[in-house]
This record gives structure tokens, C-alpha cells and sequence, in this order.
């Protein structure tokens, strides 16, 4: 019998990565295999594109979808309820209400010709889990996590190696906090940030959304 292998979805706004790790937890491969989300063609053109890119890695890397014994998909929050999206500031508005679980669950069932337990997370939350265990190592700490990249990941994870999500799966969002404008000097102007607000959210002071301003 063909050992198990548990895939890993992680949709940026502009780009997705595929990984994978056999049963014992190590990896499959520590070659970067990503694709572009195609945000921008719809929520019909991310999932195939997800699907299209599990496929790909499965084929350079001699496995089968047989093996697949589940499936986590970690996207940019926040979320409405667990599995859909709420309004995200790097993704397109229409995406707010999209119950990625359901329609990401069926397209894998598609694909792998049987039902696939899946997993959804906030992407900055499952990187926080991630971080924290390389950076605790042996240690019960709590971690801090800040990412800076297109937008700003950030996580708390607790010394029972769990993130705080809160009651609304929202707890966190430090890139939509308000920033301190007054420490920044006379003049400092609120810059508009994509999630909507105009008040001067952290994100576009810290990473790549706020350099054309």
C-alpha cells in the first residue's frame, strides 16, 4: 500500500503554493511549487487553478491523488464563519461571502474520484503555527509572528502550540489596526489601504501594498 501524503494549499493574492508531507510529517519536497491565483478571473478560475497545481505537484513528484489523505488550504482572512470569506483587503470584493470550505472540498472530491477531508485556516495563523515551532523549538512559549510581504500576516500562537483566532476567526489582523500616525511626523497623511478603511491601517505603512504612495 502506497504511503499517505497530507497536501497544503497557500493562496496569496497573486500567488499559490502546493506542498505536501508524508505521514511522519516530512516534506514531500522542499522545492517551491507555486502558480498564479488568477484572482482576478473569478472564484471559478482560483479553485481550477488550485485543483491544477495539486495536480502538477502530485506528477513531479511521483505520487497520486490515491495517496492524498487530506487537504489544508491556508487564505488570507477574515472569514464570515469558518469557511467563508469575509471582505479581504488583497483579494477582489467579490470574493466576500465565498464559501471557499464547500466549493474547494468539492473540487477535490472531483479530482481525486472520492471525498477528501479538508482544513481551512487564516494564512498568517497557520504560518504563525509553523514559525513558532521552529523558534520555540522544545521551549512552551508564546510566539509573536509579523510577515510582512504584499500585505501583513501576523499570528499569535499560545504555548499549547495553538493560534488565537477569537470568536470571529478575525483575531490578529494587526495589518488593518489603526497606525500611529502622530509618531510618524508632522504631515503624515492616513494612506487609503484595500480593505477599504481611510483612516491609516498598518498595511500599507509596513509592506508592498503602500509603496505607490
Amino acid at each position: 500500500m502506497s504511503e499517505k501524503i497530507f497536501i497544503g494549499t497557500d493562496s496569496g493574492a497573486t500567488t499559490s503554493k502546493i506542498a505536501a508531507v508524508w505521514e511522519n510529517g516530512e516534506a514531500v519536497s522542499t522545492k517551491i511549487f507555486q502558480r498564479p491565483t488568477n484572482a482576478q478571473n473569478g472564484r471559478d478560475a482560483v479553485i481550477s487553478g488550485w485543483i491544477a497545481a495539486v495536480g502538477g505537484f502530485l506528477v513531479e513528484n511521483r505520487v497520486d491523488w490515491s495517496q492524498v489523505a487530506g487537504v489544508g488550504l491556508a487564505i488570507p482572512g477574515p472569514y464570515e464563519r469558518y469557511g467563508v470569506l469575509g471582505k479581504t483587503a488583497n483579494l477582489p470584493a467579490s470574493f466576500a461571502g465565498w464559501n471557499i470550505h464547500a466549493e474547494y472540498r468539492a473540487a477535490l472530491a472531483k479530482a481525486a474520484g472520492r471525498p477528501l477531508p479538508l482544513v481551512v485556516g487564516n494564512d498568517g495563523h497557520c504560518g504563525g503555527v509553523a514559525e513558532a515551532q521552529i523558534a520555540r523549538g522544545s521551549h512552551p512559549l508564546s510566539v509573536l509572528m509579523l510577515m510582512p510581504g504584499s500585505g501583513l500576516g501576523s499570528a499569535f500562537v499560545g504555548q499549547d502550540g495553538l493560534p488565537l483566532t477569537g470568536q470571529t476567526l478575525t483575531a490578529m489582523e494587526t495589518a488593518h489596526m489603526a497606525a500611529p500616525l502622530h509618531l510618524f511626523g508632522l504631515g503624515c497623511e492616513p494612506i487609503p489601504c484595500g480593505c477599504g478603511k481611510n483612516w491609516g491601517c498598518v498595511e500599507p505603512y509596513t509592506t508592498i501594498a503602500g509603496l505607490p504612495y
